[in-house]
């Protein structure tokens, strides 16, 4: 019986995490029209002050479009594009945004930097939740 009931805990535990990706990257892809998906999304799960990156090759002669899906619980969460070099190309902060549409003038290799903004809740727990970045082209 405990592990029938160890087993349910599990399955709906795995169910719920995978369910919440999916919405998370279903609302990223949504976006992306007119462009088309790369066929490679990126997911994750941050919490609260928390950072990740993303590294991509972005071709010349192809116009991009980069759309970034988050859990409404991590709040306004930002976003870089940055060179090879470290130098950041493109941000969100002051843009309330999170998707951007470029071209580039030379084949490179960009990182995409995810940033959940610090937890301002005085409850003292951390908020999580997941975060899905896609790329498309025309």
């Amino acid at each position: 019986m405990k592990n029938i009931l160890k087993l349910s805990i599990l399955t709906l535990a795995i169910f719920t995490a995978s369910e919440s990706f999916a919405q998370c990257k279903n609302k990223s892809l949504a976006k992306l029209k007119p462009y088309i998906s790369n066929g490679q999304v990126t997911n994750t799960t941050l919490l609260a002050g928390d950072k990740t990156e993303v590294a991509m090759t972005f071709y010349y002669g192809d116009e991009y479009r980069i759309v970034i899906s988050a859990a409404e619980a991590l709040g306004k969460i930002q976003f870089n594009l940055k060179d090879a070099a470290g130098n950041t190309v493109f941000t969100t902060k002051g843009y309330g945004t999170i998707q951007w549409d470029f071209d580039v003038q030379s084949t490179q290799d960009l990182t995409v930097e995810i940033i959940a903004p610090a937890s301002t809740g005085g409850d003292g727990l951390d908020k999580s939740g997941c975060v899905a970045v896609s790329v498309g082209f025309k």
